[in-house]
């Protein structure tokens, strides 16, 4: 257990939207600097009708753009779509 166990409490972020899940966690992390969250639990129940997560475009680019600043971004739509129409 962590130094930062007591003052960080576990997470659980109940999302219909994948990209507004990911930004609530992100916020979370952001607001509660340490060096974990556990549990971090995150459940996202909003698919389209071809099993596709539902996203929001401009929340996600904010998103990448976050990460991308701190050095943390590792996605690539590209790989992504290669992947999934493999």
């Amino acid at each position: 257990m962590s130094k930062y166990a007591s003052a960080i409490k576990p997470l659980l972020v109940d999302e219909r939207n994948l990209s507004h899940a990911w930004a609530r966690a992100f916020l979370h992390v952001i607001e509660h600097p340490g060096k974990e969250i556990s549990p971090l639990i995150i459940s996202v129940t909003g698919f389209e009708d071809d099993g596709a997560a539902v996203e929001d475009e401009r929340v996600r680019g904010a998103l990448e753009k976050a990460l991308s600043i701190k050095g943390l971004c590792c996605t690539n739509r590209d790989a992504d779509a290669r992947r999934l129409t493999a």
